[in-house]
């Protein structure tokens, strides 16, 4: 249970860095400060939620529930990077204004 811990406070992190990217960008201040950990924090817990499922699912005694939860975590990780990459690419526009 520790593992599914640690990958969704390493997305949090993740998560953290997209929104202070995008507002950097929207003020037009440079982002690769930022970006570098945020590529590398969102590949690594990729890459490690993969690992751990398939451990899950083909190791020794499989633990199909843990395996779903990862497949969940995992799912959001890449909903995250799709959701991070199209903010980068709206995030200098300027918002829509708001009518009520």
């Amino acid at each position: 249970m520790d593992k599914e811990i640690g990958t969704t406070n390493q997305l949090l992190a993740a998560l953290s860095l997209i929104v202070i990217a995008v507002y950097l960008k929207k003020l037009g201040r440079s982002i690769v400060p930022v970006v570098i950990p945020m590529v590398f924090l969102v590949v690594m817990t990729i890459w490690a939620m993969v690992a751990t499922i398939g451990r899950w699912l083909f190791g020794e005694t499989p633990n199909y529930l843990l395996a779903g939860m990862g497949v969940v975590i995992l799912l959001a990780a890449i909903w995250m990077s799709f959701e991070a990459w199209s903010a980068f690419r709206t995030g200098a526009e300027e918002p829509a204004p708001v009518t009520s």
